[in-house]
């Protein structure tokens, strides 16, 4: 008993000690948003073009942004791949082959295949595709009612590719999300839900947001934690 109680001891002594070890900027109220990666989903192009405007903007956030949930399965089955040097343009085309055999087996809709046909990529101002790869992406924000691919299936999908991403789901219609199967809920481990059918939405997400950044930055602080404590914890 008296072994153990020095070794608590120890490890507090050691938790002291990484306070000091620790640079002061990792504890800021405020993190730097810029260093930390969304990815936006949703089949309309206003909200797409509005909302990452508004994040990237006026809060600071790194946004990449699309309106074809082909193009969001394409950048997340590459994300944990070798193709560290795969361009945008290439994910698009992967992700028309896709669509063009949703297409022929009657999965999408030719209104849905027009719209997701024209969209793009938008990365955030001054980063590439390999840097985002290199950073991480912290959060996944998909709508949930789309053609071919809707929000429920995409995040299932992120969950099983990148599972240590969180992931949040869009809707103006809180009944289409209550109505889903509990099983595809459960999936899609979703972190929460943001009704963008309300005026102001945004605040709410953006605090839903800065709520995530702040689990991910003490995720990470354990994390350095671990190794400085797995490094050192021979020498108390």
């Amino acid at each position: 008993m008296e072994q153990d109680r020095r070794l608590d001891n120890r490890v507090i002594a050691l938790m002291r000690q990484q306070i000091y070890v620790l640079s002061p900027s990792f504890y800021r109220e405020e993190p730097n948003f810029s260093k930390f990666n969304i990815l936006l989903v949703d089949d309309s192009p206003d909200i797409i073009n509005s909302l990452s405007t508004y994040l990237s903007v006026l809060e600071t956030f790194s946004v990449a942004a699309t309106a074809s949930p082909y193009i969001a399965k394409e950048l997340i089955k590459s994300y944990k791949g070798d193709e560290i040097s795969i361009t945008p343009e290439a994910l698009i085309a992967r992700a028309i082959i896709e669509m063009d055999e949703s297409k022929k087996k009657g999965k999408l809709a030719d209104k849905d295949y027009n719209l997701y046909k024209k969209a793009d990529l938008l990365l955030p101002e001054g980063k590439v595709l390999s840097q985002i790869y290199h950073e991480g992406i912290v959060l996944i924000v998909s709508d949930a009612k789309m053609g071919g691919i809707n929000g429920f299936q995409l995040l299932d999908f992120a969950a099983q590719e990148i599972p240590d991403t969180f992931r949040l789901i869009l809707s103006a219609e809180p009944g289409f999300t209550q109505q889903r199967n509990p099983e595809e809920l459960f999936k899609a481990c979703a972190i929460g839900y943001i009704n963008k059918g309300i005026s102001d939405y945004e605040t709410t997400l953006v605090a839903k947001i800065k709520s995530v950044f702040g689990d991910e930055i003490f995720a990470r602080n354990l994390s350095e934690f671990a190794k400085y404590y797995r490094k050192h914890v021979n020498t108390f």
